[in-house]
């Protein structure tokens, strides 16, 4: 755990307290204010050390970026492991899951249509809709 340094020394005061509060033993005039305040010191760093742990990041930040979704779309579309309405369909998810959740869904002739495009414009399609797609995360 990383103290920031005046922590240091309110816990050093707060100790200190303590220490005259039990060194003055029965003498009450001294014992109680110093106790009094070693607790408060003592209770302030706790409830700050709290908040600064309520505050902070939870877990281990993670130091791998994922690839992007339009390299793992680019790549499914390259080895002809889609079909043109899967890849377009898959596009169309992702859109709805980022930038667009209210993308209708689209219809069967319009992803007859866009399959039946010779490959050098469909392969334009897909490029064009990425970059949107990456522009707009």
């Amino acid at each position: 755990m990383n103290l920031p340094p005046r922590w240091f020394a309110l816990l050093g005061l707060a100790g200190a307290l303590a220490g005259v509060a039990l060194w003055a033993g029965s003498n009450l005039p001294i014992a109680l204010p110093a106790a009094t305040v070693a607790v408060l010191v003592g209770s302030t760093l706790l409830v700050s050390g709290w908040a600064q742990r309520a505050r902070s990041p939870r877990g281990p930040v993670s130091s791998k970026e994922e690839p992007p979704v339009s390299g793992t779309v680019r790549s499914a579309f390259r080895s002809n492991r889609m079909s043109r309405e899967e890849v377009v369909l898959l596009l169309d998810r992702i859109e709805r899951s980022g930038p667009n959740p209210s993308l209708p869904n689209r219809a069967t002739e319009e992803l007859r249509q866009i399959g039946a495009l010779p490959r050098p414009e469909f392969a334009r399609y897909v490029e064009q809709r990425l970059v949107e797609l990456e522009g707009n995360t």
